[in-house]
């Protein structure tokens, strides 16, 4: 998230390299006592190259880190796993689906389902989600239905459609998506047998009954989700062995056929 801040030229360059700079002082302090000669190491070629050369050595340094600003809310670690969580998913969908890594892509985030601090964190946070997942054109929407030919990701609380038009093969996001829906319903029958289970119920410390609850819950609004995604693309599969040209090509395994007849078909 810093990178594109030590770009040269970049206004606030110093006062972010001093932060990162006393972000790896507090580390390394933190570290030494159980890796000693490495944070040394390290430690000595960090103020060094910064210019200014410690008198001692870090063995002799205090060990409480120097950070004497505000401590990170809650708000904030939300923050970064959102972006972590999306940045993840629109990867994995690239890497899937052999996305050229270093291509620009569109994304369509629906947020009619967002909560109010999601949708806050989206604005406030979206310009790094675009650099690190390499998105030329981030779009939020409330409400609509999934584009055709794009690839749909479900998160806690929001959706995310990626436009895939003469990028990926159709026939193998079919398969992405009926594969996330065998493991996502896999969940939550392991999970509905344990909480059908009297002995789980009565033993289990009751903030881990609360985690299955949650997590079952969260999962079947996950498995909803990823039938209305799939539904578009079972409904242009059977549009496409329909059509001429052999029917046996509108099938999920009809090798490169089907990518053809879908894009025909929007």
């Amino acid at each position: 998230m810093a990178k594109p801040r030590m770009q040269p030229g970049a206004a606030d360059q110093p006062a972010l390299k001093q932060t990162l700079t006393e972000i790896l002082d507090g580390i390394l302090r933190a570290l030494h006592p159980i890796m000693p000669f490495i944070t040394e190491e390290l430690w000595q070629n960090l103020w060094t190259g910064l210019g200014s050369k410690p008198a001692g050595s870090l063995m002799e340094g205090p060990y409480e880190c120097p950070w004497t600003g505000p401590l990170a809310t809650s708000n904030d670690m939300r923050g970064i796993a959102l972006v972590q969580e999306t940045v993840t998913a629109i990867r994995t969908i690239r890497s899937e689906m052999n996305v050229p890594p270093g291509k620009q892509i569109k994304v369509i985030v629906n947020i009619k389902d967002a909560s109010i601090l999601t949708k806050n964190l989206l604005s406030l946070l979206s310009p790094h989600i675009q650099h690190l997942a390499k998105i030329g054109d981030w779009q939020c929407i409330e409400g609509g239905e999934c584009p055709p030919q794009a690839a749909a990701e479900a998160a806690a609380d929001f959706e995310m459609f990626i436009p895939l038009e003469g990028l990926i093969d159709f026939a193998k996001e079919r398969t992405r998506l009926e594969k996330n829906k065998a493991e996502c319903e896999a969940a939550i029958k392991r999970d509905e047998e344990r909480l059908v289970n009297p002995d789980f119920r009565t033993r289990a410390p009751a903030d881990k009954v609360a985690e299955v609850e949650t997590r079952l819950a969260e999962s079947k609004a996950q498995h909803t989700r990823l039938n209305h995604f799939s539904a578009p693309w079972q409904k242009k599969g059977k549009r496409g062995g329909r059509g001429g040209g052999g029917g046996e090509g509108g099938g999920v395994g009809g090798g490169k056929a089907p990518p053809r007849r879908l894009a025909s078909s929007a």
